[in-house]
């Protein structure tokens, strides 16, 4: 089916928005640890806040990704539903039950594309914080 194979690429790509917050993470931190072994007290008030916004944001981003991969319950077919009937009300129930699981999927998959999206925004705004965070403590004129 279509809509597993997007559940699986969504699900891949959330993954890979944790993986880069994470490596994110570890630059913002480095840049911190960075600038505070020189005089700490001469860092920008507004460049610690803008590390610290870019730091929330990312781990908002990295939250968004772990509920991307969160399991969903999915409709699930008994067998005893299926035994014991005859052929055409099988093939009425198989066809009822394929159409439930296909509208389980599309919802649980345009949730986690909006998920995804909101995440890579996250991670785009931690960007933009941390170019000003930089520009800030390299151009003190700013």
């Amino acid at each position: 089916m279509d809509e597993r194979a997007r559940k699986a690429s969504l699900e891949q790509r959330g993954i890979a928005v944790i993986s880069s917050a994470g490596t994110l993470v570890a630059i913002v931190l480095g840049f911190l640890s960075l600038t505070s072994l020189g005089d700490a007290e001469h860092m920008p008030s507004v460049a610690l806040g803008l590390l610290i916004g870019a730091l929330v944001s990312l781990i908002a981003a990295s939250a968004l990704g772990l509920l991307i991969n969160l399991p969903r319950p999915l409709p699930v077919v008994e067998l005893h539903d299926l035994i014991g009937q005859r052929d055409a009300t099988v093939t009425q129930t198989e066809l009822a039950f394929n159409c439930t699981l296909l509208v389980a999927l599309r919802q649980h998959n345009r949730g986690c594309a909006r998920w995804l999206f909101g995440a890579l925004l996250l991670e785009v705004l931690s960007l933009a914080l941390m170019t000003g965070s930089a520009l800030r403590i390299l151009w003190p004129a700013l």
